[in-house]
């Protein structure tokens, strides 16, 4: 039995539902913990979570959640040891039970790392030394590494002896979106996603989207939830939480995708993130961040707009987009969004992700 450890919903965990249902097709018996922390989610098969509350990016207020957390991982492994032959951990804050799990039970484990413990947690002084000491510690452990990108190697400072697998944050889709965006006015923004506070552009794009003559269409959770729930704006749209489904629909009704990534956010040097490879699947273009590698990718495939983290630079592009775009300047960003997931990632599923995973599972 695989054993999947998430210390988040997996309901909106796109990436781990991948796994999932690899794994069904497959049929290869597996089993998820999880902590979807501020809900209580509907019964699914072959899951079992953590019911204890909290918040995500609580941090120290977190900390008795999280003994709980480990204990409750820990009596899992401890009671079905027999059944399980390989765990795949994802992150720092699930690993370090897999880690003990070897150690005591001599169970093999994958460490996935979806972010950088101490940059996504901006951490400083002692305990960024202490995180990053633990990180490299459980990746030694571990039989194998999945990262989401190359240049997370060396974020990570692995080696060629940690036997690193790049898993990229592909959508699990094998067609294209050819739908064009309408651009027509007013234009729709939209992002779907964690709602972190102060280096996302959250903030600053609720603030330079009012009054004017576009939408904003919103759907997450996270630090800065409530300003969305409570916002006046008569022209931006709150979702709430939504699984991948939803989110996959209110995007592909929107024209331009947001995924901004400040580099106050030392993790963000290193992103990832799911918003790129869907503006290449629903062919939208997108709005992202100087700096990063979304940033370089999306000049390179000249499928967006690059920007600055200040304000000025993301009002600026809303007032280029509200008085002098064109719906054919747009829907062409969007043609070469979706050229480059036809030539590249339209068939990642079968020939990338399925093999490199059931080889990991299998050894």
């Amino acid at each position: 039995m695989i054993l999947l450890l998430r210390s988040a919903d997996i309901k909106f965990d796109s990436r781990i539902n991948k796994y999932i249902s690899l794994l069904e097709q497959e049929n290869i018996k597996y089993h998820v913990l999880y902590w979807p922390r501020n809900r209580v989610p509907e019964k699914q098969k072959n899951t079992t979570f953590y019911t204890k509350k909290a918040t995500y990016g609580a941090k120290l207020k977190s900390l008795l959640g999280y003994l709980g957390w480990f204990k409750f991982i820990l009596n899992y492994i401890r009671n079905n040891r027999k059944e399980i032959t390989i765990i795949h951990a994802v992150d720092l804050d699930t690993s370090i039970m897999a880690m003990l799990a070897k150690l005591f039970f001599r169970s093999e484990y994958i460490y996935e790392v979806y972010d950088h413990f101490a940059d996504s947690r901006n951490l400083n002084g002692f305990t960024r030394l202490a995180s990053c000491k633990l990180e490299s510690i459980v990746a030694k452990y571990a039989n194998n590494i999945i990262l989401v990108d190359d240049k997370r190697v060396q974020q990570h400072d692995f080696s060629s002896k940690n036997n690193v697998h790049i898993i990229e944050n592909v959508p699990n889709s094998q067609f294209l979106c050819n739908e064009k965006p309408a651009a027509k006015k007013p234009l729709k923004i939209c992002y779907v996603g964690v709602l972190e506070s102060h280096c996302r552009g959250l903030e600053n794009i609720l603030k330079a989207i009012e009054g004017r003559g576009l939408e904003l269409h919103i759907a997450g959770f996270g630090g800065c939830e409530q300003l969305f729930k409570e916002t006046k704006n008569d022209n931006v749209f709150f979702y709430g939480s939504v699984d991948h489904k939803k989110a996959i629909e209110i995007m592909s009704s929107c024209d331009i995708l947001l995924g901004l990534y400040y580099l106050s956010n030392p993790n963000h040097i290193y992103a990832s993130p799911n918003k790129y490879y869907e503006h290449l699947f629903l062919s939208r273009p997108l709005i992202t961040s100087k700096g990063t590698p979304p940033g370089e990718k999306v000049e390179l495939n000249n499928s967006g707009w690059v920007i600055g983290d200040s304000f000025n630079d993301l009002n600026e592009l809303l007032n280029w987009l509200e008085h002098d775009a064109t719906s054919e300047s747009i829907q062409k960003l969007g043609e070469n969004a979706g050229e480059c997931w036809k030539n590249r990632y339209l068939n990642y599923f079968d020939e990338y992700l399925k093999p490199t995973y059931l080889a990991l599972i299998k050894k």
